[in-house]
């Protein structure tokens, strides 16, 4: 793309007009060093998409380990990992893959940092996490809407994870954000 042409040729993703280029920032810069490091042909810079597309599955399986037990943890990796959808935004250069990662990520660790009474280096983790996701793409802003209600019930006392285990409705609703 010429966002990531320009950054390695400049250092910065602008257009030939000299305005700058403010879309999916991280995903240009990431792709940008991959094709200086390995020297990569836009054909070839797929394998960056392909990596978070690899890390999803792990990242997936820790999740749902976290929150139901080994067996749902395979589970949600084998069905991710199956998923045409997935495996076709893998192939592509997008951000796609790269919001999903780190919108998972985010949770996840937003979660444990719940789970371990708002201990201060995942929350620090947490916010670097989201920011990267909202460089990814501005979609991640999304996140905030789970986040509210995490934060809801951990003020009210009601322990998160058997909320989300009785209640299929709010589960459904977390896995599609």
């Amino acid at each position: 793309s010429l966002a990531i042409r320009r950054i390695t040729e400049t250092g910065f993703p602008t257009f030939n007009s000299g305005l700058m280029y403010t879309r999916d920032l991280f995903v240009h810069y990431y792709l940008a060093l991959l094709r200086i490091l390995f020297r990569l042909d836009e054909n070839n810079l797929r394998i960056g998409v392909v990596i978070f597309g690899i890390l999803i599955i792990i990242v997936l399986y820790f999740f749902s380990k976290f929150i139901y037990g080994k067996r749902v943890g395979l589970l949600s990796a084998l069905i991710i990992s199956l998923l045409t959808f997935e495996i076709t935004w893998s192939r592509q250069i997008r951000f796609y893959m790269m919001l999903e990662f780190f919108s998972l990520l985010s949770l996840f660790i937003f979660l444990v940092f719940l789970k371990n009474k708002f201990d201060k280096k995942r929350l620090i983790l947490f916010l670097i996490l989201f920011l990267i996701t909202l460089f990814t793409n501005f979609q991640g802003i999304i996140l905030v809407i789970p986040l509210i209600l995490f934060l809801y019930l951990e003020k009210n006392k009601k322990e998160l994870f058997n909320v989300l285990i009785k209640n299929k409705f709010l589960l459904f609703i977390f896995i599609c954000f």
